[in-house]
């Protein structure tokens, strides 16, 4: 396991975040306690949160949808 951890980090930063979520997803599907998938949508709603706070458009993954910063209005 470690030497698999090791090879991880010799990849470009996207092939190894895709490592990482493909594995995440995997555990999901079979993590009978559901306190993987849970943890996966604590980190979408910070994720969401970050990336609207910061400017960041997530218009790849919600290509119908722009996420921006609530206005106020007064």
């Amino acid at each position: 396991m470690q030497q698999e951890l090791n090879d991880l980090y010799d990849l470009p930063d996207h092939l190894r975040h895709l490592a990482y979520f493909t594995t995440i997803l995997e555990a999901c599907n079979k993590d009978k306690s559901n306190t993987i998938s849970y943890k996966l949508e604590a980190l979408y709603e910070e994720t969401i949160a970050h990336c609207v706070n910061n400017g960041i458009k997530l218009s790849i993954v919600f290509p119908q949808k722009q996420y921006t910063k609530p206005t106020t209005n007064g």
